[in-house]
């Protein structure tokens, strides 16, 4: 589509306008200004349990398709290693009771991950506390000390044939156990919130034993359907201390020590005067300078906090830090050298812990979520929460990428194990690509998509909630531009890495304030991380090795204070110069990407001209172009396109959280979204139930757009079914040295397959 120009029509000098007349006009252009555009969605779901090697598999694009599972490891450089060459991961969290699927599901699970070109499975919650399934046998088994032998079995099985498909794995050892007084604990461990409970392995040993004994026969199970046991076995890249927890975090910031039961308040105060009596030598002094009339120290709640003096605020925040610190590397040394694990250890989350603790271990990791649902009530209330539906491509500098490149810790392995931008928000398909794309330019070891499947619901065709992917066609369909993007390599790392050092004195003082530690306080500025490698030097970083700047010597160009930001190998452009209309542009050699508002613009690539229409949420959406691993856009015999929009289940009902008014629903035919950016929306429903959510299958928007490439060769273009198949062959045209074609949601797909005639 060439630029519209815009002719206005004059009225002839000697024409006169009666008021009818007049009025029956402004009438007409009024209902063409207030009638909105309708769209065509079509049916379109990807098949759970696809594993034909066809255009849209991950291997047909790729020239090495190693899968060979061989133990991991970590380099001079910093980055992960199998047999002396580097690996990264690309992957899914599997959680609660998916991480238990049938016999009969499990191996077509494995081989549908490994088309998508999935390598690393994160096992998160095999204690989910919540689920009939989990590996004590649900929520109704008797305690947690014990598996139970039929989801161990399934269990097993499912890890042997994502083995068999060269697939890793990384087991999180504690993520939403909740322990229990048949376990042996006091009763008023009952009363306490499954992540409260969790923040006692900091200061009570008996829940220390019980995680050590967990950890144990967990990692020293035989699992029978690969002979190793879990320690040993190589297709295990990482085990994880703990999900998301810190002592910082959980006993200051969430404020648990006003929430402890007194027995184990006593264990705090027991441990925090132990640690004033070794620093000061005597704790009736500090009591003096505190102002306190009594025989022990007492424990800091929020509120005593802020009215204690300056060096109690100091002491108590060191306190934590070590008391974290201590516990993390004590559980190390267990699962090293107690359990023999070969596995590489994370300790927790970043965020939860700070930078200078959790690079003390074999990985560094962090979370993101863009728009995360909000529980103004209860926590996880499904009738009472609310996304804020709002795309990312407008918003650069406060991105999930600045967040999480700020977290990077140098000569560090650096991994992402969740990530996503949950349902119902209209513009979340970005993400899959957006995580890629700046993962490949930071030269991170991994990244992990949250959440894959939900047992026995593995065929929905539906967005079930907010975290799945499975399910979400374009979601998983852009899982193999990301590939490309990310693990193949087809955009570089940044040139230039930019580092400054990141001390336990600064990181304490702004723990001090409630304020998370990270690249942000020591220099950087978000538009950095999206134009070079930037990372932060903590006591357990390596000599700095090679080329490498601090953030003072980066001198920021003209076209970013003007909001375009260029990476600096020139590959990617992420341009928010006009207001509420973010573009992404990739352009590699082998992939080009459009991600944002693309609609009614042309972007010319040189030997490819892509020209977007409008779409149903205001010009919004992703184009992506592939070649194979061995040619490039001037020599290539074939291509993968990629085009959509929107994604929505049959009937979702779509409702404005503030007055519940329904605002969409999902249907073949609807009208124009755009209005509702930045809107708190909402989709009801019961755990279990179906609710505003609709039906399947999923409903897409395929991009109305005219690709234009240029060579003389002859070529044919194929609209493909849901599993890459030829079906339709969509009419090319010449015109000059270009080959024109036209894709259209009348071919019901959001991927084509283009084709030198031979």
């Amino acid at each position: 589509m060439r630029p519209i120009n815009l002719t206005v029509l004059k009225r002839p000098r000697n024409m006169v306008l009666t008021g009818t007349a007049l009025i029956m006009i402004i009438l007409i252009l009024s209902t063409v200004v207030m009638t909105p555009k309708e769209y065509e969605l079509f049916p379109f779901y990807l098949p759970w349990d696809d594993a034909e090697d066809t255009a849209t598999s991950v291997k047909s694009w790729v020239s090495n398709w190693n899968r060979t599972i061989e133990r991991v490891y970590i380099g001079e450089d910093g980055h992960l290693y199998v047999n002396n060459r580097r690996i990264k991961f690309f992957g899914v969290n599997i959680a609660g009771d998916a991480i238990f699927p049938r016999k009969e599901d499990a191996e077509k699970i494995a081989k549908r991950l490994a088309k998508l070109g999935v390598n690393l499975v994160r096992i998160h919650g095999l204690d989910a506390e919540w689920e009939a399934v989990n590996i004590f046998g649900g929520y109704k088994a008797k305690d947690t000390r014990h598996f139970d032998p039929e989801y161990l079995d399934r269990f097993d099985y499912f890890v042997a044939k994502l083995k068999e498909n060269g697939i890793y794995i990384s087991i999180g050892l504690l993520v939403a156990r909740k322990f229990r007084t048949a376990d042996g604990l006091p009763p008023q461990v009952e009363k306490m919130d499954r992540k409260d409970q969790h923040a006692l392995i900091f200061i009570d040993p008996q829940i220390r034993e019980l995680y050590k004994e967990f950890a144990y026969k967990l990692l020293m199970h035989r699992n029978p359907y690969t002979g190793m046991t879990y320690a040993e076995d190589p297709v295990v890249a990482f085990v994880e201390i703990v999900n998301e927890m810190g002592a910082w975090f959980w006993y200051l910031l969430t404020d648990l020590v006003s929430r402890l039961p007194s027995i184990y308040k006593e264990m705090l105060k027991e441990k925090w005067n132990e640690y004033l009596r070794a620093r000061f030598g005597s704790i009736e002094d500090v009591l003096k300078a505190w102002g306190i009339k009594d025989i022990k120290a007492p424990v800091i709640t929020s509120d005593l906090y802020w009215k204690s003096p300056q060096f109690i605020r100091e002491a108590w925040i060191d306190f934590l830090w070590h008391l974290e610190a201590e516990t993390f590397m004590e559980i190390y040394n267990f699962l090293k050298h107690e359990v023999g694990c070969k596995a590489l250890i994370v300790a927790t989350t970043c965020r939860f812990s700070p930078l200078n603790i959790v690079s003390k271990f074999d990985v560094v990791d962090a979370h993101a979520y863009w728009q995360h649902p909000k529980f103004p009530g209860t926590p996880w209330d499904p009738q009472n929460w609310y996304v804020l539906n709002e795309p990312m491509v407008n918003h650069p500098t406060e991105s999930t990428i600045v967040r999480l490149a700020s977290y990077r810790v140098y000569g560090k392995p650096f991994t992402v194990s969740e990530y996503d931008h949950p349902n119902p928000n209209m513009y979340g398909p970005e993400g899959t690509l957006i995580l890629a794309i700046y993962a490949a330019l930071q030269d991170w070891d991994g990244i992990i998509y949250f959440t894959y499947g939900e047992l026995d619901d593995w065929d929905s065709r539906r967005l079930r909630r907010y975290f799945d992917i499975d399910q979400n066609p374009v979601k998983m369909a852009l899982m193999v531009p990301a590939y490309m993007i990310y693990m193949r390599g087809d955009v570089r790392p940044a040139n230039e890495y930019i580092v400054a050092e990141l001390p336990i004195s600064i990181e304490q003082r702004l723990l001090r304030d409630f304020k998370y530690a990270d690249a942000m306080d020591v220099g950087f500025t978000p538009e950095m991380a999206l134009i070079h490698r930037i990372a932060v030097i903590t006591a357990s970083s390596p000599s700095p090795y090679g080329e490498i700047k601090g953030p003072s010597e980066v001198i920021l160009s003209q076209s970013v204070k003007m909001g375009v930001i260029e990476s600096d190998t020139g590959e990617i452009i992420w341009d928010v110069s006009k207001e509420d209309r973010g573009i992404i542009i990739v352009n590699t050699n082998r992939t080009i990407a459009l991600v944002g508002f693309i609609g009614k613009k042309s972007f010319d690539f040189g030997s490819i001209i892509i020209e977007v229409e409008d779409t149903i949420l205001d010009g919004w959406g992703i184009v992506t172009l592939i070649t194979k691993e061995d040619e490039d856009f001037n020599n290539w015999s074939r291509m993968l396109l990629i085009a959509t929009g929107y994604v929505i289940n049959k009937g979702m009902t779509i409702r404005d959280y503030e007055t519940k008014e329904v605002l969409a629903i999902g249907s073949t035919k609807m009208r124009e979204l755009g209005g509702l950016r930045g809107k708190k929306i909402t989709c009801f429903f019961q755990w279990g139930k179906i609710g505003d959510w609709g039906e399947g299958p999923t409903l897409v928007e395929g991009l109305k757009a005219t690709i234009m490439i240029r060579t003389d060769k002859e070529i044919e273009v194929w609209a493909l079914d849901n599993v890459g198949k030829r079906v339709t062959k969509v009419p090319v045209l010449t015109k000059g040295e270009y080959k024109v074609f036209e894709i259209d949601p009348k071919y019901r797909t959001i991927w084509y397959e283009i084709i030198v005639k031979e």
